[in-house]
């Protein structure tokens, strides 16, 4: 009997175990684990680099769950497009010889991210780096650059320029501003007519770069705008509805967001931001103009003719010392009659006046005055050029451009470099194979020059880039 009682408690425990194990592996089974979405591996392939192109390709990239995958490529970390779903892309207008960094990365709905990254580097140039580059711009058949050239070097070598282009019948024109990198080639040009304003008959353009070089502002005449420098792309408008005899005729980078300008015989502050005025002062002298500013140790510097003297029909020029806000402290009659000026101050507060004199000769005088204002040094160069713009080199040394606008075979150009005694230290005059009209001048790291120029034979605007000794051809 109590054998009986032993195996039928012996079944009752069976039974409950078995019960047990039940109930908790449906339990288990009710219990849902998600397999986290996994992307496929990948990388980086570069099919094609050239000078200026750089081709890149990536095996395409898989969601564990199926989910589609779009990718978003960067360029030096600045994102370049997104949305792509092809798996294959061309970066076009770089900088020959050049390291680039290149990111893909690939995203799917749920923002899962996979990184594919690698660095490139442009083809360089075949010469070297003494090599001589030549690029010609023509922009439409139907029309040619003239005017003032305005330019700004970037640090990556390549330069802002400003130039009027003028179609076939001379009524109409446009403002060009393009960009090129360090070998000419232009990256974008961006055609501007700002309703009512005349941009035909006269009146130079300035440029100026905001912080970082992301923006150039240009000024011409009585307005500005302001365009980004990667793509051209217009940004700001401003019109200083100043007067015909109100004009902007120099201008002054003072910091990254400010810059001084001539407004006719007074001076103006913009803030390069907005293109709002800080400030102007209006100094009450008609048919008198500021035609260069500098500025040293929080001081403002700036040349001013005097209005004709109807006797002789020729202006003095001023130099005039003020503080920032343009308040004046002290002037100088330089005893100077010319047409063209350029102003520098260098790091002990020496001053330095490049100009051409008003005669038919077209002779470049130079002078050197000390802090006081006292002339140091007074020379006359007789090239028969007139002097265009002078800045300082990379070692100190001043270089100044000229030329002489002429007819036939009366044109030609020069570049002079002086030490800081204004001692002509040598000199390159433009004069071979092919008469030429300089514009505009800048100078490269290695030593060599960047021209920009009319060449005679093609009437086109042209940049140079020289060897190391100032050769052009």
């Amino acid at each position: 009997m109590l054998s009986i009682f032993r195996y039928s408690l012996l079944i009752i425990a069976i039974l409950c175990s078995f019960s047990c194990k039940k109930e908790n592996s449906f339990k288990n089974e009710d219990q849902f684990l998600e397999e986290v979405e996994k992307l496929s591996e990948s990388a980086l392939e570069t099919p094609g680099v050239g000078l200026d192109f750089i081709e890149i390709k990536w095996k395409p990239v898989v969601s564990s769950h199926f989910n589609s995958v779009t990718y978003t490529l960067y360029l030096d970390d600045k994102k370049v497009v997104e949305g792509l779903s092809v798996t294959k892309y061309s970066f076009i207008r770089l900088v020959s010889g050049k390291e680039y960094k290149i990111k893909v990365l690939a995203i799917t709905p749920n923002g899962n991210e996979q990184s594919l990254e690698s660095v490139v580097s442009t083809l360089p140039m075949p010469n070297g780096q003494n090599a001589i580059h030549y690029q010609e711009y023509a922009i439409y058949d139907y029309a040619s650059f003239t005017g003032s050239t305005a330019l700004v070097k970037l640090k990556d070598g390549g330069h802002i320029v400003n130039r009027l282009l003028l179609f076939s019948g001379g009524a109409h024109a446009k403002l060009c501003t393009f960009r090129v990198d360090k070998y000419g080639q232009m990256l974008w040009y961006r055609l501007s007519a700002p309703e009512g304003k005349r941009i035909l008959g006269g009146g130079e353009a300035f440029i100026a770069l905001t912080s970082n070089e992301q923006e150039a502002v240009i000024f011409v005449r009585d307005f500005a705008f302001k365009l980004s420098v990667n793509t051209g792309e217009p940004l700001l408008y401003k019109d200083f509805n100043t007067s015909d005899t109100n004009l902007v005729t120099a201008l002054h980078q003072i910091s990254e967001k400010e810059v001084v300008i001539g407004a006719g015989g007074g001076l103006m502050s913009v803030d390069l931001v907005n293109l709002q005025v800080l400030w102007s002062r209006d100094m009450q002298l008609r048919q008198a103009w500021v035609r260069a500013i500098a500025s040293n140790k929080g001081k403002l510097f700036f040349l001013r003719d005097t209005p004709p003297d109807p006797s002789s029909n020729s202006s003095s020029v001023y130099l005039y010392e003020s503080n920032l806000k343009g308040e004046i402290t002290s002037e100088v009659n330089l005893n100077i009659f010319v047409v063209k000026l350029s102003l520098l101050i260098d790091d002990n507060d020496n001053i330095y006046v490049f100009s051409s004199l008003v005669d038919f000769q077209n002779n470049i005088v130079c002078l050197k005055l000390d802090p006081t204002k006292k002339v140091l040094k007074n020379i006359k160069i007789s090239d028969g050029l007139s002097a265009v713009s002078a800045f300082f080199g990379n070692s100190g040394e001043i270089i100044a451009y000229g030329r002489r606008d002429g007819a036939g075979l009366n044109v030609w150009s020069g570049i002079y470099v002086f030490d800081k005694d204004l001692n002509v230290i040598r000199k390159r005059i433009y004069n071979e194979k092919q008469t030429n009209s300089l514009q505009a001048v800048s100078l490269n790291t290695d030593g060599s020059y960047n021209l920009f120029l009319h060449l005679a034979s093609t009437s086109n605007f042209t940049f140079i880039k020289t060897d190391l000794n100032g050769n052009m051809f």
